[in-house]
């Protein structure tokens, strides 16, 4: 059931269906907590969860809930969940404070970065790229801007996330 919630949870946010999300999301962390049932999770979900605050508008929860993610990857030893727990807070950071949080976001990716460097989860290579890419765009860099969507649309591709690789595609054409 917790992985059922969790992974259910995580398609909401993809989908942006934010209050679903959440719901799902939290149920899962219920579940799991009282006898620690696929607590390897916890990372993931909680990460997922700051994403849903940020779509619902819940900037502390969202804030608080990403550093949560991240204290969680780390004290479990889970260098894939922290991969994930840090694009959560590279994109709460971003979308709260804009420009002004520009150091921390790049720090923020160079972990993640780092961590899949020394993980090998390529998968998450593309969704740094395209963060990489979003924050190009606030510094009204088009040149990076596009440079990052273009090598995350070709990873995407290379590793058949077709969903990942549309969407890359349409923010392409936005900037093209």
């Amino acid at each position: 059931r917790v992985c059922a919630y969790a992974s259910n949870g995580v398609a909401c946010v993809l989908g942006g269906e934010w209050q679903a999300a959440r719901q799902s999301l939290e149920h899962a962390l219920e579940v799991s907590r009282p006898n620690q049932t696929a607590s390897f999770l916890d990372a993931y979900s909680i990460a997922a969860l700051a994403e849903a605050f940020l779509g619902l508008g819940d900037e502390q929860r969202a804030s608080e809930t990403a550093d949560e993610a991240i204290q969680i990857a780390v004290r479990m030893q889970s260098l894939v969940g922290e991969i994930r727990a840090q694009l959560a807070r590279a994109r709460v950071s971003r979308a709260l404070n804009g420009v002004k949080a520009l150091r921390d976001i790049e720090s923020t990716l160079d972990r993640a970065e780092a961590l899949v460097r020394e993980t090998g989860a390529r998968s998450y290579e593309p969704q740094i790229l395209v963060e990489r890419a979003r924050l190009a765009n606030l510094l009204s860099d088009s040149a990076q801007h596009r440079k990052f969507l273009t090598e995350a649309h070709r990873l995407f591709s290379e590793m058949g996330a077709t969903g990942h690789a549309e969407r890359t595609a349409s923010l392409l054409a936005e900037v093209s």
